[in-house]
């Protein structure tokens, strides 16, 4: 909605941010996105250009922390591919990675339980055990972590 407002983000930018920002674009793919209810990673695209321009106008070095999510019901092992590509890409090296973790009153819970999108009647891939959950994360946000790398190989290589 911030990129709705330029005067918004500006603002924003120039009296409330102290250095970083957290943001949630929480995924890259549009199939997930649409899932969790979020605009494009375009909107994010526009967000950070302006928080880009308005910090440099306002002489501050400021910087964006984007927050991503694996494992949210309805995200594909390509679409996790995809966001892997995408961190690499643009330089980022998630070292905390939220994993989709059911809670009540959650549209995505009963996604997660149901394995449908209920006013869609469609089915949605889910990752219902922790370890498939961890070995998402692990594998496609935290590939160029040393510890992950057994936990990689056990994901794609089976015995």
């Amino acid at each position: 909605m911030a990129v709705l407002s330029p005067e918004y983000v500006k603002e924003l930018v120039t009296h409330h941010v102290g250095g970083y920002l957290k943001i949630a674009p929480k995924h890259t793919e549009a199939a997930p996105l649409s899932k969790m209810m979020k605009p494009g990673i375009g909107t994010y695209d526009r967000f950070k250009q302006m928080f880009e321009r308005y910090s440099r106008e306002a002489g501050k070095e400021q910087y964006l922390i984007p927050y991503f999510i694996a494992a949210h019901p309805g995200t594909s092992d390509y679409d996790m591919m995809n966001l892997a590509i995408w961190l690499k890409k643009n330089g980022f090296r998630a070292d905390q990675v939220q994993t989709f973790y059911p809670s009540p009153m959650a549209t995505a819970t009963a996604m997660y339980y149901s394995e449908k999108i209920r006013y869609l009647r469609w089915r949605v891939t889910v990752k219902m055990s922790i370890l498939l959950k961890v070995k998402s994360a692990a594998a496609y946000i935290r590939h160029f972590c040393v510890i992950t790398i057994p936990i990689i190989e056990s994901y794609f290589i089976k015995p």
